[in-house]
C-alpha cells in the first residue's frame, strides 16, 4: 500500500511540474501570442497582492478573484481569435504569481495587516511550518489552479458561443 501512496505522489509530482512546464513554456513558443492581455490580466494580480499586502481585502479576497476570472475570461474570448487557451492558462498563473509574489517580497507589511494568516499556519501542525514558505508553496499551487480555472471558463465560453452560432 505505501508502495502505490508513493508511486501516485511522484506521478502527482511530475504531472504538476508538467503542468507548470506548459503553462510557462507554451506562451513563449506560441508566435501568435498577445501579451497584452497576458500583461494587463498580471497588473490585476499585482493589485490584488498589493490590496492584500495593505490588509484592504480582508477575508473577502474571493471576490477579486471571482472578478477577475469573470473579466478575465470575457476578455479572452473576445479579443483572442486563436489560442484563447493557452492566452488563460498563461493570464491566470500570471495573476496568481504576481499576486502571491507581492506577498511574499512584501511578507512584514502582509503579517502586519493580516495576523489571521499566521493563526491559520499554525492551526495547520505543530508549529514547524514556516509560513513565509507555506505562502510561497501555496502561491504556486494556487497560480497553477488559477489558470486551469480561466482555462475552464473560456473553455465553457467558447462552447457556449459556438451553441448560439451553430
Amino acid at each position: 500500500m505505501l508502495f502505490f501512496v508513493l508511486k501516485a505522489s511522484l506521478l502527482l509530482r511530475r504531472s504538476f511540474f508538467l503542468y507548470l512546464y506548459l503553462i510557462i513554456c507554451l506562451p513563449l513558443l506560441n508566435p501568435t501570442m498577445n501579451y497584452k492581455i497576458v500583461f494587463y490580466l498580471a497588473v490585476g494580480g499585482l493589485i490584488t497582492g498589493v490590496c492584500n499586502v495593505l490588509g484592504v481585502t480582508g477575508q473577502q479576497e474571493w471576490i477579486m478573484w471571482t472578478i477577475f476570472w469573470i473579466i478575465g475570461s470575457l476578455l479572452i474570448h473576445r479579443k483572442v481569435n486563436q489560442g484563447a487557451y493557452i492566452h488563460a492558462g498563461a493570464s491566470g498563473f500570471a495573476f496568481a504569481f504576481c499576486c502571491y509574489s507581492i506577498q511574499f517580497i512584501l511578507f512584514s507589511e502582509y503579517i502586519q495587516n493580516n495576523p489571521q494568516f499566521i493563526e491559520h499556519v499554525k492551526a495547520l501542525g505543530d508549529g514547524s511550518v514556516n509560513p513565509r514558505t507555506f505562502l510561497l508553496s501555496m502561491g504556486l499551487i494556487l497560480s497553477v489552479a488559477n489558470a486551469a480555472i480561466l482555462f475552464f471558463l473560456t473553455l465553457g465560453l467558447e462552447y457556449f458561443s459556438m451553441q448560439k452560432r451553430v
